[in-house]
């Protein structure tokens, strides 16, 4: 008996098989590729897409040793594709980082009002939400629209393909821009606003509940069992924080890769003017029954990697000379203190708080003695002091959580985490989780298919801690001098943007 987790991303899917302990019995992934027909516009095709999952689900079941009982998708959210009435995608989707709907989202939000769309649907005004594609779709392709017969999600696509059946979470159905987040269910008002119907639609349902079983031509394709279960899985950053043990009130999952995102679960539903204010999208979990709120820096693991690509080459031939990773030599070289040095981040914009993707990044108070390493150390530094930035405003919007569960390739670094409990006053686990996202839908998978007596049981079992990195006090002081220089550069910086 075996559980599989279907993580399908931006750039790529990802399948992983656990076994009922948790631990990763095979694993499969497809990278697709982003599309750009013009500038501004990036799309993915739905057959590359679901061919690359085809491939990662018969790659891992086929690898696993263990026949797979039940499965669940972790996906990127918003991005929706446009079917037929045969069930055919008609064109390509439009990716969430796609911003051609910036015009369609400002007329809805003229419509509707910017303090009304966020009290129904616990999202800030951006353009991606899958409403703002779905008409912008229908102004400027109408003939295409024309032949829909229904919208799905990545998440709720793949499930279709595999079952037939067209089902999506509530966390999925909570980034479409269309959903009462308090409701928990398709919001009228918005569907009058748009003069669109909830039958383009997916049915919602809770994270865990079971759609259906493959069918069985596709199940023989895939090396899976007829009698393999298909359950409802998550948005992939609520679906993370499953995986990742932030289950309860007060706990999140800092996900600490390129993007760094701080998702934190919550018992009611905070939709309060402080978050929305500050752009914290507050809506349904992946795990039934919760709330989640996001808060994220856009340029984390990315601002290493640009360090590494342009200014380490010496430590990239040493660490391979060394077989370590070049990041554990770059760490080894930063003091434990702050530096006077600052990196801001904003190297693609802002994310939250500010959400201005005009913002840039920027480098103070070099001097003739600063040296490499120094830049370094400011770019970890950075990637902490935004995170401080945002860990304010969910403090006054009262989301920030108590305790933090890391994972990601940042989370293997220990000095890192370090800085960010000393800077944020909070414990850190370091988790000992694989992949996050495809750990919370087997999760989600193990609960609704009754391996599990309920999420709660199958969180205990993947959701391991490696070791719990406690604040220092003393430090404290420190790092608020910092935060008060760095916290008004962003508007100090804006008069200097090209």
């Amino acid at each position: 008996m075996a559980i599989m987790g279907v993580d399908a991303g931006i750039t790529g899917v990802k399948a992983v098989v656990f076994s009922t302990e948790g631990q990763v019995l095979s694993r499969g992934y497809r990278e697709y590729p982003l599309h750009q027909p013009q500038r501004g516009f990036l799309e993915l095709d739905p057959l590359e897409v679901w061919r690359g999952t085809a491939e990662v689900i018969r790659e891992a079941a086929r690898c696993a040793g263990e026949e797979v009982t039940a499965l669940a998708v972790s996906s990127m959210g918003e991005a929706a594709v446009p079917l037929d009435a045969a069930g055919e995608a008609l064109c390509r989707i439009i990716s969430p980082i796609d911003r051609r709907a910036t015009a369609v989202s400002e007329e809805l939000l003229k419509r509707v009002g910017r303090e009304r769309f966020f009290h129904i649907t616990g999202l800030p005004a951006h353009p991606c939400y899958t409403v703002n594609q779905v008409l912008w779709l229908r102004q400027n392709r109408p003939d295409t629209f024309a032949g829909v017969s229904r919208f799905l999600c990545i998440q709720d696509y793949i499930g279709f393909r595999l079952t037939g059946e067209a089902v999506m979470d509530l966390s999925m159905a909570s980034r479409t821009g269309l959903f009462d987040v308090s409701d928990a269910e398709w919001s009228d008002e918005l569907f009058a606003a748009t003069s669109l119907s909830p039958e383009l639609f997916s049915r919602p349902v809770g994270g865990g509940t079971p759609v259906g079983k493959v069918r069985a031509e596709m199940a023989a394709d895939l090396s899976l069992s007829p009698e393999t279960i298909v359950v409802a899985g998550g948005h992939d950053q609520p679906a993370c924080a499953v995986g990742a043990g932030a289950i309860e009130e007060g706990i999140a999952d800092l996900s600490l890769g390129t993007v760094e995102c701080l998702t934190s679960t919550h018992n009611e539903l905070g939709l309060r003017e402080r978050a929305l204010s500050s752009n914290i999208p507050v809506y349904r979990h992946a795990l039934g029954g919760r709330f989640c709120s996001l808060a994220y820096n856009f340029t984390s693991g990315a601002l290493l990697k640009w360090f590494r690509d342009n200014f380490a080459a010496a430590e990239a031939a040493a660490a391979e000379k060394r077989g370590e990773d070049i990041y554990t030599l770059l760490f080894e070289k930063v003091p434990d203190r702050t530096t006077p040095v600052i990196a801001v981040p904003h190297f693609v914009g802002t994310g939250t708080p500010h959400l201005d993707p005009k913002a840039r990044g920027a480098i103070l108070n070099l001097d003739l003695s600063t040296t490499t390493a120094d830049i370094f150390h400011a770019a970890a530094q950075g990637a902490v002091l935004e995170m401080m930035v945002n860990f304010k405003a969910l403090s006054e919007a009262q989301l920030a959580p108590h305790t933090i569960n890391a994972i990601g390739g940042g989370a293997r670094s220990r000095k890192w985490l370090q800085m960010r409990a000393d800077a944020l006053g909070v414990p850190i686990n370091q988790m000992d989780v694989a992949e996050a996202g495809c750990a919370g839908a087997a999760v989600l998978a193990g609960a609704g298919s009754g391996i599990f007596a309920d999420a709660t049981e199958a969180v205990s079992v993947f959701a391991r801690v490696a070791a719990l990195i406690e604040p220092r006090r003393e430090r404290a002081g420190e790092w608020e001098e910092l935060f008060e220089r760095y916290n008004g550069i962003y508007e100090a910086l804006k008069p200097f943007r090209l």
